[in-house]
């Protein structure tokens, strides 16, 4: 959802029966307003107002993520009958455009009070989640975090907890690279999932690919709604607007019947260049130019 949250994306995705992690009230209100049945969806956020635990509870979204003693407290008095997911930190010896352990996931160290702390509240702990972070920089951060996650496993299961389910998380990228493919991470996962969850262990493995699903799916289209020529350090060029001459950087002018028609042509001063205005920016859906440091690539659509 927080890839894309368009009615007809949503739909589309909830006729094929997938799955949903949601953060958030009006996120679960969008899904379950689908018709999703709650045991397809994951209340995958470990900070959660107490009303939106309320919320959950009555509407039977009962798999949720924790990372806090704090959390736990809220769950036991709101909603204790859940089934938790222990969130643990992604394996810090790999770096991602944004990585979520300052703000989500506790550290390994720390699994083993959490859970102990959930057995002696009589809360159900079944299983652990991780995200390595939006758009990561190695793919080996899904094994080595995969590895935590199955001792953090092991902590639960001789506490004596069901562990039963595994939500290996995002930042499966949207468009591939030469550093960085869906099938480069499929091909890690896969093989540490062999090793660290064989199928024989009966592990029921989750994850949560928004921005692969998402991001090849659309082109967004605008339109230019302005243009001017500068120099490169976007200082405008002097003398163009004044007059309709003639000029190197913009081209020359002719009269069509009672208009003024600019021919195009190219820029010949090589410290000029010709900027172009559309009708979206940072604010809307170019945001990612800075979130996430994205480099757009523009065709003329004809």
């Amino acid at each position: 959802l927080k890839c894309n949250n368009d009615p007809e994306v949503t739909k589309f995705l909830a006729d094929t029966g997938i799955g949903f992690d949601c953060a958030s009230k009006a996120e679960l209100v969008q899904i379950l307003d689908l018709g999703v049945h709650p045991s397809r969806i994951v209340y995958a956020n470990p900070c959660k107002p107490c009303s939106h635990l309320q919320f959950a509870a009555n509407n039977d979204v009962d798999l949720m993520t924790f990372d806090d003693i704090h959390e736990l407290i809220k769950v036991k008095q709101y909603f204790p009958k859940v089934r938790l997911l222990l969130r643990i930190q992604s394996n810090k010896l790999h770096k991602a455009k944004h990585n979520f352990n300052k703000k989500f996931g506790c550290a390994l160290r720390s699994a083993k009070r959490l859970l102990v702390q959930a057995k002696h509240m009589h809360l159900s702990v079944v299983g652990v989640s991780f995200h390595v972070g939006s758009l990561p920089e190695d793919v080996t951060s899904f094994s080595t975090t995969i590895c935590d996650a199955s001792l953090a496993f092991k902590l639960g299961e001789d506490l004596g907890f069901d562990m039963t389910i595994l939500d290996i998380g995002g930042g499966f990228p949207g468009v591939d690279t030469e550093h960085m493919s869906f099938e480069k991470v499929a091909a890690v996962v896969n093989t540490a999932l062999d090793t660290y969850f064989p199928e024989s262990r009966g592990v029921h493995i989750i994850a949560e690919p928004g921005r692969y699903l998402a991001t090849p799916a659309f082109t967004l289209a605008v339109s230019v709604i302005a243009k001017r020529v500068v120099q490169e350090n976007f200082e405008e060029c002097s003398g163009c607007h004044a007059c309709l001459d003639v000029c190197e950087c913009h081209g020359a002018f002719e009269s069509v019947g009672d208009d003024v028609v600019r021919k195009e042509e190219p820029i010949r001063d090589e410290s000029m260049v010709r900027m172009y205005y559309v009708n979206d920016g940072i604010y809307g859906s170019f945001n990612n130019v800075f979130t996430d440091h994205a480099i757009v690539h523009p065709c003329v659509l004809k």
